[in-house]
């Protein structure tokens, strides 16, 4: 399974994230060892594979920089037997985002995740923070901007 990335901001934090699986040390330096992708048809089988297999993905994954372009340069590949893949949603609620999916990733498993401008919501941070955004005002408008918008994909944490 290709993945591609291409926000400049987030290849640093990639490349450290890929260093720190390895065993390296990254001497304090903010990793991306997550994406978020929208849910197609590839990614439904997946998730219906994974589901029974405590959400392993069903594939390696191939984590390409640009891979359209003339930049493309390999990442890395990820053995599908160390990877996951869970099916998330992103809600923008009146103004209050929630995540929801079988979070089994956070620290504190629980079902769903909100933050809002009024209150914080710790996990919620933490997770648009491993994800690669600087604010949690970043990650909501990138997957669901406007009040009554609704995102459907799929979280691969490696």
């Amino acid at each position: 399974m290709l993945i591609s990335f291409s926000i400049p901001e987030m290849l640093p934090m990639i490349e450290a994230g890929l260093r720190e699986r390895e065993g390296v040390n990254i001497d304090g330096l903010r990793v991306k060892r997550q994406t978020i992708r929208a849910r197609g048809d590839r990614y439904v089988a997946m998730l219906e594979g994974g589901s029974g297999r405590n959400w392993n993905c069903t594939h390696d994954l191939h984590l390409w920089w640009k891979s359209r372009t003339q930049e493309r340069r390999h990442l890395g590949t990820i053995g599908a037997a160390t990877a996951k893949a869970f099916p998330i949603e992103i809600r923008n609620i009146n103004g209050t985002t929630v995540m929801s999916g079988p979070f089994g990733w956070i620290e504190k498993p629980r079902l769903s995740v909100s933050w809002s401008p009024l209150q914080g919501g710790e996990a919620f941070k933490a997770q648009a923070m491993k994800d690669g955004f600087a604010s949690v005002e970043d990650f909501r408008d990138y997957f669901a901007p406007n009040p009554g918008d609704v995102f459907v994909g799929v979280l691969f944490r490696w």
